[in-house]
């Protein structure tokens, strides 16, 4: 807490001031949530103890203080233990400053890019975050959920701790449940590029979202079905929706009109389907543009208003993935949707928390985190 306040007050003079120390404050809170997150999983790690009553507040305080009383130290034994700190203090100092710096270094390198395409299908509860780092360093992230607090946690444990910079932003479409943990990304990171469908919204998300781009000058561009991207050493995002002009008179426009994004790294593909709804999916049925891929992000949850058996089929994944929360009003996923995927390998982050897929673009990973 020292260290963080520390960093606070210089990083108020100047950012290149307090950022090294925050970088000190980082590895012990880093330590405190690991320990803390491994300790939970062990039995009887919480136990309800229920209230306590006035009186044995003061007994207990009353306890304390006449512990402390007996606690008694000359001030000649004082200065004596404050000498002996101060005369050591200097080495101490050196040793623990060389210390960090070892260690900050050693986790520097092991957080470089490692050569491997890695997709964060992220655990933001009810909503879609995804985190995708490129071999070459990019970080994309597509979609924030509803939670800022949620979405910065995950971005601060899988991105370097000396980089806040994404090299862009894609907002599928304008709901809450996708955008609600954007506005503060746009806030706190260096964004190089936002895209998103061009639908217009009228939320007071919305308006910070758009004010946000503007203030801060972010270059926007509006996907359109056939824009490619080509990010580096192999790696291509292929935007397959939506078209122009968007589709109208829909079941929810604001769905159909649901960016839909295919990722491709060597023989490693990932559909990542937004929120799009049956009508979306029969435009995408009569593109003509790829849609067979590896990996499918289930579109809308898993909610029984998407995924057709002609675009399932069309798709045809090895592997399924669906963003939802536990316990969600919506009743996602919908149980027809999971007999639909029935005989295909799917994870779900409100079962599985979130899911980590790595590629060298010849074979892939799966691992996942709670």
């Amino acid at each position: 807490m020292i260290v963080g306040g520390l960093a606070t007050l210089l990083g108020a003079l100047h950012p290149l001031l307090g950022q090294p120390v925050a970088w000190v404050a980082w590895l012990f809170l880093a330590y405190t949530i690991g320990v803390v997150e491994l300790t939970a999983r062990l039995p009887l790690t919480s136990i309800e103890l229920g209230g306590f009553s006035a009186g044995a507040m003061w007994l207990y305080y009353a306890l304390f203080a006449s512990a402390m009383a007996r606690v008694h130290l000359k001030r000649s034994r004082l200065r004596d233990i404050w000498g002996g700190l101060t005369h050591l203090l200097s080495t101490r100092l050196l040793i623990a400053g060389l210390a960090f710096a070892v260690i900050l270094a050693w986790i520097a390198a092991f957080q470089m890019p490692d050569g491997r395409l890695h997709v964060f299908f992220l655990d933001v509860g009810q909503g879609d975050a995804i985190l995708i780092q490129c071999p070459n360093g990019q970080q994309i992230l597509v979609d924030g959920g509803p939670e800022p607090s949620v979405l910065l946690s995950h971005l601060g444990r899988r991105m370097p701790f000396w980089d806040h910079s994404l090299d862009l932003v894609v907002l599928t479409h304008p709901e809450e449940d996708h955008l609600g943990g954007l506005v503060e990304v746009l806030t706190r990171y260096d964004v190089s590029l936002v895209m998103d469908s061009g639908q217009g919204c009228s939320s007071a998300t919305c308006d910070a979202w758009t004010a946000l781009i503007e203030e801060k000058e972010i270059p926007y561009r509006r996907a359109e079905a056939g824009m490619e991207l080509e990010l580096g050493q192999g790696v291509r995002l292929d935007v397959l929706h939506p078209p122009t002009p968007l589709m109208t008179n829909t079941a929810s426009d604001i769905n159909n009109n649901s960016m839909v994004l295919r990722l491709e790294y060597g023989r490693f593909s990932t559909v990542l389907a937004g929120d799009v709804m049956a009508e979306a999916e029969q435009v995408l049925l009569s593109s003509g543009q790829p849609l067979d891929t590896l990996v499918l992000k289930v579109p809308h949850h898993g909610g029984d208003t998407s995924l057709t058996r002609p675009f399932l089929e069309a798709v045809g994944p090895d592997l399924a993935v669906i963003s939802v929360g536990a316990d969600n009003r919506f009743g996602h996923p919908d149980e027809f949707t999971l007999q639909k995927l029935r005989g295909i390998p799917t994870y779900r982050t409100d079962q599985d928390g979130s899911v980590e897929l790595v590629t060298d673009g010849l074979r892939y990973w799966i691992s996942t985190e709670q």
